[in-house]
Order: C-alpha cells, then sequence, then structure tokens
C-alpha cells in the first residue's frame, strides 16, 4: 500500500480482531521511527487502552504486557549479548507485525 493509504489503521483493525476473539494474545508491532511509537499508540492503537501496551525503550524489556512497539534498532545491538530480543522465547509473540518496512 502506497504512504498515507491507511496501512497502520488496517493492520490495528485484522490485530483487534484477532486479539477480541483470543486468537492472538501478545503481538509485536515493529516500527522504524521513534515518532511511530508514540503515535501509533495512543492513535490508532488507543482502544486498547494504556494498561496493556508498551513501548520498548532502551532495550529494557518488560513481559507483562500483551501489545509491544518497538523499533527494529531498540531490540538489536551490534554485540551479541546486547540484542534485546534474546530475553522473549521464540513463542513469547503470537503475531509480529512489521509496518514501514523499506
Amino acid at each position: 500500500m502506497a504512504t498515507g493509504t491507511g496501512k497502520t489503521i488496517t493492520a490495528f483493525n485484522i490485530i483487534w480482531r484477532l486479539w477480541k476473539k483470543g486468537i492472538k494474545k501478545r503481538i509485536l508491532f515493529l516500527v522504524d521511527r521513534n515518532a511511530l511509537l508514540t503515535q501509533t499508540k495512543n492513535g490508532d492503537f488507543a482502544p486498547f487502552g494504556n494498561d496493556i501496551m508498551h513501548i520498548i525503550k532502551h532495550k529494557k524489556i518488560d513481559k507483562s504486557y500483551q501489545i509491544y512497539f518497538a523499533l527494529y534498532q531498540g531490540l538489536t545491538g551490534e554485540e551479541e549479548w546486547k540484542n534485546a530480543y534474546k530475553e522473549f522465547s521464540k513463542d513469547f509473540f503470537d503475531l509480529i507485525v512489521i509496518d514501514e518496512c523499506h
């Protein structure tokens, strides 16, 4: 889909339906810019409520949420031991959505 045509709101609607039905319980939404983290969480994804959503920052992982937002580079690092994504088991997320993949 082209820029401005509603990719994020389309993703939200799919995620919302899967989450409401209990089909997908833990979701990771990856973006490429900081502005998209808060814009997406506080905008399109607001119906989920802040209690279940979390933005991963500074490579600090809190596994008590259901919807996670992160930058690609926020989960990885140049040194292998600094890769925050390794704190999650392979089956932790039921769904991973990559937004704005260039």
